[in-house]
């Protein structure tokens, strides 16, 4: 006979069998496992793991990322803040429809890991001019002028063309030769800053949009992704999105829809 001490509920029994099979007192067949206790850092549930593996998901909301922190989103233009989901558009207010810093739970509440990257300052030309490369995998650097974007650049492609590894072309930017050859980059790019404004007009008549829609269109046919859109032209992302995915309005003049009753 041997003292046994179930884990579930503490209670102390002497066995007759050298492995019980389940505590006298409360019934259970784990009273040899340890207690585990999880909580959900989505809706703070907290309950008791049955198993020997850690759970998938949480057994009252159902998510499948109970164990991984908040993501909390502070808008720069409306300074309201929220809890992002997992299916959550990006960094989107859904207030202002403004992009803006994603932080973790944990930087929001005063640590300071794992910041977000900022843009890089790679050229100025030391009276408004300025150049940012954001190091986020998409290659695009900014061209800005007294604070509002002008334009902007495949920076990685450029880099390549002019065989150059991007890694290494901004490890060594600061260089005089680099800087000269960014300079002329940019003052290129600067110089056909309102090349879409060609193609606005056409655009107008042919979809039968607004001036500000096809102005947005434009940019996006000439390369400018939809963020950068929004900034150049003050627009809300929701609406830089809908001008560049809604079909065109035609009206067929020609054959009027008839009454169904005629």
């Amino acid at each position: 006979m041997m003292l046994k001490t179930c884990k579930q509920c503490g209670h102390k029994w002497i066995s007759r069998s050298e492995v019980p099979v389940r505590c006298p007192k409360c019934k259970s067949t784990r009273w040899a496992m340890n207690i585990v206790h999880h909580q959900c850092k989505r809706c703070d549930f907290t309950w008791t793991q049955r198993g020997e593996e850690t759970p998938r998901y949480c057994p009252s909301c159902h998510s499948s990322m109970w164990n991984e922190d908040k993501r909390v989103f502070t808008c720069p233009k409306c300074g309201r803040t929220r809890t992002l989901r997992s299916n959550s558009r990006a960094n989107m207010c859904p207030f202002c429809d403004r992009y803006g810093n994603i932080r973790s739970s944990d930087e929001f509440e005063g640590s300071h890991s794992n910041k977000p990257t900022h843009p890089l300052h790679i050229w100025s030309d030391g009276k408004g001019l300025v150049m940012t490369y954001s190091q986020n995998g998409t290659g695009i650097a900014s061209i800005f002028e007294d604070g509002k974007l002008v334009s902007t650049v495949n920076l990685d492609f450029w880099f390549r063309t002019h065989s150059y590894s991007p890694e290494s072309a901004i490890q060594h930017i600061n260089d005089p030769m680099m800087q000269k050859e960014i300079t002329v980059l940019v003052k290129q790019t600067y110089s056909s800053r309102n090349k879409h404004l060609t193609k606005t007009e056409r655009l107008r008549e042919s979809k039968n949009i607004d001036s500000r829609e096809a102005e947005a269109l434009a940019l996006y046919e000439e390369g400018m992704n939809l963020t950068a859109i929004a900034l150049k032209l003050n627009m809300p992302y929701s609406e830089v999105y809908d001008s560049v995915n809604k079909a065109p309005r035609i009206e067929n003049k020609a054959h009027p829809k008839k009454h169904p009753d005629l």
